[in-house]
């Protein structure tokens, strides 16, 4: 009968884990009491308890009852009459020993629930966070998409906006190129008109040259009329000869003031024609550059003509009335 008990407990065994057979102690004490009335010929004692089996994974078992936080084997040293008497007995601290487990297993449980809970919570924060995560990737890679595209365009806008530089910059230099050539055909025409200028100033300084000359001679003239004013007699002759004097010496003063203010117009000319120049560097000074270089050109040859009048109304009439006052051996007397 024990033979039979033991038997389906070791097949009932042989289907249980390693850990239920740690936590069944109500098992191994049943299996310890059944074993020990077993006699065979080979036997493993406890160096603890002196507790011996038949087979050596029975001891291991065993021993593991003696590590911190089982619960230990008690030795009994009770004798009993009967058979029946043993059997209750260990029926006794089997409850017993299954009640003291069954607290500590509740504990046990008690305290799974309790990690079980925490795990739970813990498991729903990850979730939560796993769903946000989730969504900031995916909104994220919308983002990246975005701006992928977004790049993509303006780096196209930069190609295209790189290109029309290079297309305005070419454009800019040839204008430029035509610019500076037409900059310097403006200052050989500046240089010209210089000269012009400075010949015309040459041509006014002999004119003052002559005039001056022309009224050192009028007033050498004066002085012999001065000399001579008593062997004069009065004519008709004389008299016209006397107001011809006057309208000479009133056409040399104008003539005078002509060509002072003509030499002053050319000086005005001539720095007017400096600043055309200056200005005539940039695109928006070039068309009255040219403007002030044509009304330059006209101006000097109106004065170059003008001059040409001048020397011929001052030298020949002038001259004619003198040879003809000193072929008659007349002295011309001024008008007082």
């Amino acid at each position: 009968m024990a033979l039979r008990y033991q038997i389906t407990t070791k097949a009932t065994r042989e289907r249980m884990s390693e850990s239920e057979l740690m936590n069944a102690a109500d098992g191994s004490l049943l299996d310890i009491s059944l074993e020990e009335e077993l006699s065979t010929s080979e036997r493993f004692s406890c160096g603890i308890c002196e507790a011996s089996y038949a087979r050596k994974a029975n001891l291991k078992r065993h021993l593991k009852t003696h590590e911190d936080g089982c619960i230990k084997r008690s030795v009994c040293t009770q004798f009993f009459k009967t058979e029946e008497d043993k059997r209750k007995h260990i029926e006794k601290q089997k409850a017993a020993l299954s009640e003291d487990r069954a607290d500590q297993l509740a504990a046990e449980l008690l305290e799974k629930d309790h990690k079980l809970e925490d795990v739970r919570t813990s498991l729903e924060e990850v979730s939560l966070r796993l769903e946000k995560y989730i969504k900031e990737r995916a909104q994220s890679g919308a983002e990246n998409t975005a701006l992928k595209t977004r790049m993509e365009e303006l780096e196209s806008l930069l190609e295209r906006v790189d290109h029309n530089s290079k297309a305005q910059i070419e454009e800019l230099t040839a204008k430029l190129h035509n610019r500076n050539s037409e900059v310097s055909g403006l200052s050989l025409e500046n240089e010209r008109l210089k000269s012009s200028v400075t010949t015309i100033e040459t041509k006014f300084a002999q004119a003052d040259e002559e005039l001056m000359q022309l009224r050192s001679n009028l007033k050498h003239y004066e002085n012999l009329v001065d000399e001579y004013k008593s062997q004069a007699y009065f004519s008709p002759q004389m008299n016209r000869s006397r107001r011809d004097v006057e309208d000479t010496e009133a056409e040399l003063l104008e003539t005078r003031e002509d060509n002072k203010r003509l030499k002053e117009d050319s000086h005005a000319e001539l720095e007017k024609a400096s600043h055309s120049l200056v200005w005539s560097h940039t695109p928006s000074g070039k068309t009255e550059a040219e403007d002030q270089n044509r009304e330059l050109l006209t101006t000097v040859a109106r004065r170059e003509e003008a001059l040409h009048q001048t020397n011929i109304c001052t030298q020949g009439p002038w001259l004619y009335r003198l040879k003809y006052c000193l072929t008659l051996n007349v002295f011309i007397v001024p008008y007082r």
